[in-house]
């Protein structure tokens, strides 16, 4: 956002924002979003790993491997 681009989200991103604000795994991020939306574990996977490497490029979000 340094360089002034705007970033919309639709809820679901709007919710991993949320769940992201205290550090959490991946894996627990997913799990998360699964009770929340009552969706199949691989729909969860495949679309939240879309919005995080598109977060990524975007510097939205701090990853570790830790």
């Amino acid at each position: 956002m340094e360089n002034g681009d705007l970033i919309s989200m639709n809820n679901v991103g709007a919710d991993i924002w949320d769940l992201a604000q205290e550090p959490i795994s991946v894996q627990m991020l997913i799990q998360k979003l699964i009770d929340i939306y009552n969706i199949t574990e691989e729909q969860c996977t495949n679309e939240t790993m879309q919005f995080l490497h598109m977060s990524m490029q975007q510097e939205l979000f701090i990853f570790s491997n830790k």
